[in-house]
């Protein structure tokens, strides 16, 4: 038997997986070791994802995480976020005003174009090309995927080598939002922020995070649209939606797996974990516990109840990710404003999604036909 061998668990209760996650003997995957392996053995050049798994948010611990929570905390509560709601509305109008064709592909044309003008307005990010954004911010994405081939690794050192170099020129530009992270960050820090790389690996990781939201948008606009449910008429009603709105983020995550590394030997409800195990928490598994209110009953239109032990749609514990309030009023301001304005929203064609490992799987497109309420 090999000593050396790593064991994998995988956790499928929602009690224990909330305990894992915000357990001191529990810390993220140390990315930065296998990539110094890897590096070692290859001879490949890995030196910025290196420096990325160090420094970026997904990938901290101990001070240095704590530090950068304690930088971005404030920025995005619930409270402070929500003075971006009627911007997001006027996001939205104004990209629905841009496509003139009664025919929409809600990946492309709505949710990803969502995404960008948010983090423009948001974050204080400068994008000049958006597409080419936007395909660096897909590639990006896999740096939290296991085992990836060296080829997988050069392209996602150099998508993160153009989302480095965007951060930074956008630190030099005088005419970002005033109220945008960026504007944030300059006010709290003293350093050279312009060449201080560990802020600017910080904001990215940040944006790469924040794309999940125009992935899961796209699922749950299926869900809502679905001329099986007869929700969408009701989605207008915000009220409606705000209780509603953390079954569907809970239901339909594009985040199947979050990973855990064991500090130290604990046993946590009858379970017992070894230093240096790794362990998977299953999130829709977890998040469809029967604690929960059944998938068809939300469907029919039923309130969400309230449940001692939250979803992990958004992780948990001190790794939590910081984006949910942000995440939560875009969703629900994008979802009652299209519901609103096109009362008659058709899928013309079934969601395909695709798995991209056994830790994600995110839509690859929904075809749907609008009518706008003047023209009904």
């Amino acid at each position: 038997m090999n000593n050396n061998a790593i064991v994998y668990k995988e956790i499928e209760d929602i009690q224990l997986a909330k305990e894992v996650l915000r357990h001191p003997s529990f810390g993220v995957i140390r990315m930065d070791q296998y990539l110094e392996k890897l590096q070692e053995l290859t001879k490949e050049d890995l030196g910025l994802l290196i420096r990325f798994s160090k420094k970026s948010l997904i990938f901290q611990s101990g001070e240095s995480h704590i530090e950068s929570r304690r930088l971005i905390a404030h920025f995005f509560s619930h409270r402070e976020v929500q003075r971006w709601r009627d911007s997001i509305g006027n996001i939205v109008e104004d990209i629905m005003a841009d496509h003139t064709s009664n025919d929409i592909e809600v990946l492309s044309d709505f949710s990803d174009p969502l995404f960008v003008s948010s983090m423009i307005m948001v974050m204080g990010i400068q994008v000049k090309e958006e597409d080419l954004f936007l395909e660096h911010i897909k590639i990006a994405k896999a740096i939290t995927e296991p085992l990836l081939s060296k080829k997988r690794l050069r392209r996602i050192q150099i998508s993160l080598e153009y989302l480095i170099n965007l951060v930074k020129e956008s630190f030099k530009e005088k005419d970002y939002e005033e109220q945008s992270f960026l504007s944030h960050i300059k006010n709290k820090i003293e350093k050279p922020w312009d060449k201080y790389e560990e802020l600017h690996i910080l904001v990215v990781s940040l944006i790469i995070a924040a794309h999940t939201f125009s992935e899961t948008f796209v699922i749950i606009m299926s869900k809502l649209a679905s001329p099986m449910n007869d929700l969408w008429s009701k989605t207008k009603d915000f009220e409606w939606l705000n209780k509603r709105i953390d079954a569907f983020i809970r239901l339909y995550p594009t985040t199947q797996s979050i990973g855990r590394r064991v500090i130290k030997d604990c046993n946590i409800l009858n379970t017992q974990f070894q230093k240096n195990e790794i362990v998977y928490i299953k999130v829709p598994i977890v998040n469809r516990n029967p604690i929960f209110t059944d998938e068809e009953d939300i469907l029919s239109g039923t309130e969400e109840i309230k449940c001692p032990f939250s979803h992990v749609s958004f992780g948990g514990g001190i790794h939590k990710c910081p984006g949910a309030s942000l995440s939560r009023m875009i969703f629900m301001e994008a979802f009652s404003i299209l519901a609103s304005k096109f009362p008659e929203f058709v899928l013309t064609k079934p969601l395909n999604t695709k798995n991209v490992s056994f830790m994600v799987s995110i839509p690859s497109d929904l075809q749907a036909r609008l009518k706008l309420m003047s023209d009904i």
